[in-house]
């Protein structure tokens, strides 16, 4: 169990960090007018149900899709698209268009030629979706989307179990939708998707990139709250955010606990949510 806390600690930290230092450029970028919002009002809450709504639809087409597509390329293809996006996204926060657009298609080649890197990949992706989703986001409107996809992560794995079945049925495409944190040797059977114990004990755990993201998303909208709280990358970050960040890593810690406790899938969302937003407002009333 040490072992995969320790990889997921520091796989889920890196998200973490990528994200206030990607995301405090993103946030700057928008105010300065340099960066298209993906919102005309950041601050208002109804976003949080256009987004929410968005991706209940999106879980509702992908079983659609795998219901009646019993193929692996097209997966492949949006596993690509989404790389390269998400790389070029960064790149150009440090050169111009073309160099980025040729890094992004250098991440896609590096894909296709080693598929062992798409677990890093994914990792680096979380941190920029959730830092692009953050940076577009208040606080108030980020804490309910992130409470809303809390609970429909509660009710798609254990009353629904669609997400369930997405997991199975994504693991079976050879899909790029989760990470693993394993001590198991290089070649060992992959387990199934999902926050799941094997065994008796953890061995291994995978997250889904939205069990990712959504920490990411929560802390780069923290990151707009007053209050210096720690220097990094060049600059003082929000307080509230590193209360985020040490929120969500409690949370981890809280799934381990539950994993411990009983094999199977566990909505990962919930406990690393709450334990952030319980950190914030630690933080915000102290």
């Amino acid at each position: 169990m040490k072992k995969v806390l320790a990889l997921a600690f520091l796989g889920f930290l890196f998200v973490q960090l990528l994200a206030i230092f990607v995301g405090a450029q993103f946030v700057e970028l928008i105010k300065q007018g340099q960066l298209e919002p993906l919102v005309s009002n950041p601050s208002d809450p109804a976003n949080a149900g256009i987004f929410f709504a968005y991706i209940v639809v999106g879980a509702l087409v992908l079983l659609f899709v795998l219901k009646y597509y019993k193929g692996r390329k097209l997966f492949l293809i949006a596993e690509l698209l989404l790389f390269f996006t998400a790389f070029q996204v960064l790149a150009m926060l440090f050169v111009n268009e073309i160099a980025a657009t040729a890094i992004g298609a250098v991440v896609v080649a590096a894909r296709l030629w080693k598929p062992r890197l798409r677990n890093y990949l994914l990792l680096v992706t979380a941190g920029v979706v959730g830092a692009l989703l953050g940076a577009n986001f208040d606080l108030l409107p980020a804490v309910i989307l992130a409470l809303l996809l809390s609970g429909y992560d509660v009710i798609a794995v254990f009353y629904t179990k669609h997400m369930v079945t997405l997991a199975k049925e994504l693991s079976g495409r050879d899909a790029a939708f989760s990470v693993t944190f394993s001590t198991a040797p290089p070649g060992a059977k992959r387990p199934s998707p999902g926050a799941k114990a094997v065994k008796t004990k953890v061995e291994s755990l995978e997250l889904g990139t939205g069990d990712l993201v959504i920490p990411a998303f929560l802390t780069t909208a923290a990151l707009k709250l007053p209050g210096k709280g720690m220097f990094f990358a060049g600059q003082w970050i929000s307080g509230a955010a590193v209360a985020a960040v040490i929120g969500a890593l409690g949370g981890m810690v809280v799934l381990f606990i539950l994993l411990e406790r009983k094999k199977g899938y566990w909505p990962a969302l919930p406990p690393l949510v709450l334990t952030s937003l319980v950190a914030i407002a630690a933080y915000l009333l102290i």
